[in-house]
């Protein structure tokens, strides 16, 4: 049965009864359920394992449902990555068949929920006046163009403990890291990851970024997404590694 609790709804600001909704969407946690690995929980300082997705009374019914179609397609799009086109020499899959609406709406919900959010895990998340900002937008349907509040993802070739134990391979690198606030050049961004996937939102609705993003964050017509290998990205290898071995060794 689905566990409802009476208040506020933090999207429409409406009085009803509150959905037991997740903070990152289901699906980002269905591999690790099915193969019994775990979230990465932060405590203080200290990060742990969780087999649970993040869950609060957050949205009412209506709410929830608006949402849950963004989550719908960008399911499809991520969890068939076997259906990409093949990466070209430049180290880039580049994406056409989907939906720029609903694939924005995805990542930005996912940050605004992380924002609203009272877990522990989401403490780094703080968008100040863009919260609001980001709560209208997902009200009215209106997420801007691909500059604004932009959105650049990278996945793994390989998976990071296959460093110290050829056993690991991507097919079980299932984890989920807390999100991590970084300055990029001199825009504040989140970065998130989640199915071997590393997403960098930026969390302004004006940012200024060198030529050198203009062609990797979500666009209408196209998506470019970065591919990170051991040789022209050693140093995410060693951090996802290190950090990943500390939590499941």
């Amino acid at each position: 049965m689905t566990r409802k609790e009476h208040g506020i709804c933090k999207l429409c600001l409406k009085e009803s009864k509150l959905c037991y909704s997740h903070i990152l969407s289901e699906f980002l946690y269905k591999e690790m359920y099915e193969d019994q690995r775990f979230a990465l929980k932060q405590s203080g300082h200290k990060q742990k394992k969780q087999q649970k997705g993040i869950r609060e009374y957050l949205l009412c019914g209506e709410c929830e449902k608006k949402l849950s179609k963004y989550e719908s397609h960008a399911s499809r799009i991520l969890k068939n990555k076997c259906d990409w086109p093949s990466p070209e020499h430049s180290g880039y899959f580049t994406l056409k068949a989907f939906n720029y609406q609903f694939l924005k709406g995805f990542f930005l919900s996912i940050l605004w929920r992380s924002s609203v959010s009272k877990n522990q895990l989401f403490d780094q998340v703080n968008l100040g006046g863009n919260e609001e900002d980001i709560r209208l937008r997902l009200l009215g349907e209106d997420f801007g163009g691909p500059r604004n509040y932009p959105v650049c993802m990278f996945t793994l070739e390989d998976n990071p403990l296959s460093f110290y134990d050829e056993k690991y391979t991507l097919g079980n690198f299932h984890f989920i890291q807390p999100p991590v606030r970084k300055r990029v050049e001199k825009n504040w961004a989140y970065i998130y990851v989640y199915m071997g996937f590393k997403v960098l939102q930026f969390s302004s609705f004006r940012v200024s970024l060198s030529e050198k993003f203009d062609n990797i964050y979500l666009q209408p017509d196209c998506w470019r997404i970065g591919l990170l290998t051991k040789e022209n990205n050693p140093q995410t290898y060693i951090d996802f590694a290190e950090n990943v071995k500390r939590i499941f060794s």
